[in-house]
């Protein structure tokens, strides 16, 4: 089964948005948790959502939102190691990607996954992967 990235924007418009972003989110992390989909993240997703979260509805639930995600099944939260970190500051400088947008590229390319889920458009000019937003991630795994 093929492995897929997943942005910190999933998991953040999951625990805030009411809209069609924040269903469409939640669709896809139930596919997760059914096994139709494996996924990975980086640590550093903890990290954007708990405090994302926070920020918007409070610490309580931001907390919250962080553990939820290691409840979630058929997902892999892999850690940033110093190659990581060295690798995104050679996609920062070949891509001009802000730090994180390269920190979470770099963990993916280094755990060989190559497709992304992302509303981030800044994830386009990467040539190394794929980007699908949730709309076209969803139609992606319903043909699957």
């Amino acid at each position: 089964m093929t492995m897929f990235y997943l942005d910190a924007n999933l998991f953040i418009y999951a625990s805030l948005d009411k809209g069609i972003f924040g269903n469409q989110s939640r669709e896809l992390i139930s596919l997760l948790n059914k096994g139709k989909i494996n996924g990975i993240t980086a640590s550093l997703t903890l990290d954007e959502v708990i405090w994302i979260v926070w920020r918007e509805k409070g610490k309580e639930l931001g907390i919250r939102a962080g553990k939820e995600i290691f409840e979630i099944s058929n997902l892999d939260i892999v850690e940033i190691s110093k190659k990581t970190i060295l690798n995104a500051i050679e996609l920062m400088e070949k891509y001009d990607l802000k730090p994180r947008d390269a920190i979470h590229l770099s963990a993916a390319i280094e755990h060989g996954v190559f497709t992304i889920i992302s509303e981030d458009k800044d994830f386009d000019k990467i040539k190394e992967i794929e980007r699908l937003d949730f709309a076209k991630a969803l139609r992606r795994f319903k043909r699957l």
